[in-house]
Formats: C-alpha cells, structure tokens, sequence
C-alpha cells in the first residue's frame, strides 16, 4: 500500500494535479487510501527525499517549487550520466534490448504530443520507457539508480513546461533512431553523439525559453 499511495502522489506532483506550494495533509492521504497515518508520513518522508516536498511541522507537507537552478544542475548531471550509460549500452546491449528499444521507437508514430495531454502523456511515457531501456541496457545498476532519481524532475519539469516541450518532441523518432543504430553497431562514440544531440535539443529551448542567456 505505501508503494502505491507514493506512486499516486509523485505523480499528482509530476503531473501538477498538486501545484507549487500546495500544501498536502497526512489526514487527507489517510481518509483517501484508508490507511493509518503512520505509512503516509513515511510516503511523505519518502518524497521529502526525492525533493517533491518539504515536511512541515504541524501542517503536513508542501509542494516544492520549480526552480531553474535546480533544474539545470540536474541537467549536468543527468546528461553526463546518461551519455556514460548509452556508452556502455553500445557495448553490453542484447539482441532483446535492441528490439525493445526500436518497440518503443515505432510505438511514437501513434501520438502527437502537440495534439491534447492525453497524447501528450503518452509520448512522455514511451520517452522514458526508451531511456529506462538504454540504462538498463548499461548493466549498470548504480547508474540506472541514479538516472531514475533525476527523471523524476526532468519529468515534471516536461509538464510545466508541456506546450514549450511538446514543440521539441517531433524529432524524438528519428534521435531514438540514431541511438539505437550506434548501439546495434557497438559504436560507443557514436550513441554518445546521438544521445546528446537528443538531450540538448530539449535543454536549449528551454534555456533560452525561460533565461535571459
């Protein structure tokens, strides 16, 4: 039950059904998953960790706000590590992998992300299922680790952003195709260009879009 009342409200925050300094109450989440008290201030404690909300004393939790700063410095991060797992996914990746990835890839043409927020939803969706498989890919489990952490914020920073975002994702199918070539052709240096002439095409309209840089 935890596991799935902290799904439920990472994604309400994801998503922004919970806004930006919302304040969400542990007697609320108890009387709508009828549980105790106990296992949503551990979900809340949970969430705290991965810095979708702050604890306060007395009042519950609120919403953390997006900020550019943060952002950014996930950015970094996540683009160093993700180049370093698409590396090692040219080199580890298996036949089955390879065939999941280009699933995932076909599965793009189904949906328009400028059309409304279901299609967009799931584009996203198919987008991080694609990442998912290349860390994996990696056989790296601390990495994968990692990268799942900062998707989070890379997701919801993908809906606040989502008329922006959704104008960066017509190329997603053929970027997820040079990526998969590499990794077919075990040609690391080529699926590291590839991934990050992907990653920094969302990254640079959005640093243009909302800095002054």
């Amino acid at each position: 039950m935890k596991k799935d009342i902290h799904s439920m409200l990472r994604k309400r925050i994801i998503r922004g059904e919970y806004e930006q300094g919302e304040i969400i109450r542990e007697a609320d989440v108890a009387k709508e998953f009828q549980v105790s008290r106990t296992p949503v201030r551990e979900v809340f404690q949970h969430l705290q960790n991965e810095k979708l909300i702050i604890l306060l004393p007395y009042r519950g939790a609120q919403v953390t706000f997006i900020e550019l700063e943060f952002f950014f410095q996930t950015v970094a991060v996540k683009r160093t590590l993700e180049e370093m797992a698409t590396r090692l996914a040219a080199r580890w990746a298996t036949e089955s992998d390879i065939r999941q990835m280009r699933e995932i890839t076909d599965r793009l043409r189904e949906y328009n992300p400028e059309k409304d927020l279901e299609s967009f939803e799931m584009f996203l969706e198919l987008d991080t299922q694609f990442h998912r498989t290349v860390w994996q890919a990696s056989r790296n489990g601390l990495l994968v680790d990692l990268l799942e952490q900062m998707q989070i914020h890379i997701e919801r920073y993908y809906y606040y952003s989502r008329h922006t975002a959704a104008g960066t994702m017509g190329g997603f199918y053929d970027d997820f195709s040079a990526i998969i070539q590499a990794i077919t052709q075990h040609d690391p240096d080529a699926a590291s260009a590839a991934v990050l002439t992907h990653l920094d095409g969302y990254y640079e309209v959005i640093h243009r879009t909302y800095t002054k840089e």
